[in-house]
Formats: structure tokens, sequence, C-alpha cells
């Protein structure tokens, strides 16, 4: 076999490899993602910017090592409010101080967008995907925080992200809530905490004094807000620091 037929050949054979490895990701990710196996797999492949881009791998947590990526030196977050809802004045100064603890880098903000959509309550999981592809299409950014009105599948529910890199604040549950400011605003920061963790790829935790407790997240009933975890628990910090 001579060296250009042994070229071609390598050359063929890397590339059948190729298909195969994805076409595998591929059945992996879409039918097993839950498996022991996907999840392997799909942790594998999220190293892989590019091949996170092709097969369009969007769910929370798929952006974990973009974010703890060492050579982004800061993270360039956009604020979004829907219909005229309320951006808590205070969403910078936690979003330094959870940016900080969690990755160790800067926050830029870079404005906030006031953006009109025609529904305005209890919105499903396909308004806020509509809503979060049109602003991410006509602004970049690493983070967005998005502040609307209320879920239609839980209408307690403070908080929720169904994507790499968005989190929604619903304003009237946490108006319902409480009636105290201060409480309001511990709700509203233990559950933007709460799901930034679920973009760092971190999963509930049983422990109710933990940031990732899964009450933190969905509320049946009043909670007292200063029993609120306002902090990230050491467990939490490790298992971020283990992705890196």
């Amino acid at each position: 076999m001579g060296l250009k037929s042994f070229v071609k050949f390598f050359s063929l054979l890397l590339f059948v490899i190729f298909i195969v490895f994805i076409s595998f990701s591929l059945f992996i990710i879409k039918f097993k993602s839950q498996s022991f196996l996907g999840k392997i797999v799909r942790n594998y492949l999220l190293r892989m910017p590019i091949v996170t881009s092709i097969l369009k791998l969007d769910e929370p947590g798929d952006a974990k090592y973009f974010y703890i990526d060492p050579k982004k030196g800061s993270t360039l977050v956009l604020l979004v409010s829907v219909n005229g809802e309320i951006v808590n004045e205070n969403i910078e100064y936690w979003l330094e101080e959870m940016i900080d603890v969690t990755l160790g880098k800067n926050v830029i903000v870079s404005k906030k967008l006031n953006y009109e959509y025609p529904k305005k309550d209890f919105l499903t999981d396909e308004d806020l995907n509509m809503i979060r592809e049109e602003v991410s299409s006509k602004n970049k950014a690493d983070l967005y925080i998005i502040y609307t009105s209320s879920y239609a599948l839980k209408k307690t529910s403070v908080g929720v992200v169904t994507n790499k890199d968005t989190i929604f604040i619903f304003r009237d549950a946490i108006e319902n809530l409480s009636e105290k400011g201060y409480v309001k605003d511990i709700l509203e920061k233990t559950t933007l905490m709460h799901e930034w963790g679920h973009l760092l790829g971190l999963d509930h935790l049983e422990e109710d004094g933990c940031i990732m407790s899964e009450r933190v997240e969905v509320y049946d009933v009043f909670p007292l807000g200063v029993d609120l975890p306002t902090e990230y628990c050491q467990e939490e910090i490790e298992e971020i620091r283990r992705q890196f």
C-alpha cells in the first residue's frame, strides 16, 4: 500500500470512527440520557464546545464547563424585565457575591432589557423558551436573568431553569408568599442561587440547610424567610470545585 493510499485509508477510517462516535452519542443522549452511561457520555461531550454545539445540548447544566472555564475571567449577565416586571435593586450585588463564591470570577452586568410578550400570566415552558430565544438571538450574554409574572406548571414556583444559560424569576409568586420586603428579598436571593446551582450541574439535596434543597424553588406553604439558607453549604461548593 502506497503512502497516498494509506493516508486516504486512514482519513476514511477516522471519518467512520467520528460518525460512529457521534451516532452513538446521539443515541445515548436522546434515549438513555438518565442512565449511568448516558450521564458519563454527556458529561464527557460537554467538555467539547464544538460537539456540544453540533448536538445542540441545551439542558440545565450543559454550560457548566463554559462557566467554570478558568480562561474566562468574568461572566457577562443580561437582566431582562418581561412586561414591566420589577428587577430587584439588589440583583447586581447578589450576582457578584454568588459568582465570586462559586467560580471566583467577576460579573459584568451589560444592561437591563425591557421585553414585551403578548401573554401576561401563567407562562408555559414553551412561552419561556420563546422569550429566551428571542432575547438571546439579539442580545449576547453568558447568563440571562429574566423576570416575568407567573409559571403555569406550578403557581408557587419562584424560579426555574429550562435550558443551559437562563434563570427565570417569577415575580407574582414572590409577592404572594410574603408581605414583608426583607422576606421577599431572601426568597428571591435564595432562588437565584438555587437555579444558578442547577446551571452549574448541581442536583437537589435533602438537607434543608443547603441552597440546593428542593424547597428553595417551589413553596406550597408560606415559608419563614429567615429560615431559608442564604449561603451555599460546603457540600455544594466541593461539588462545584470537583468540576474544575
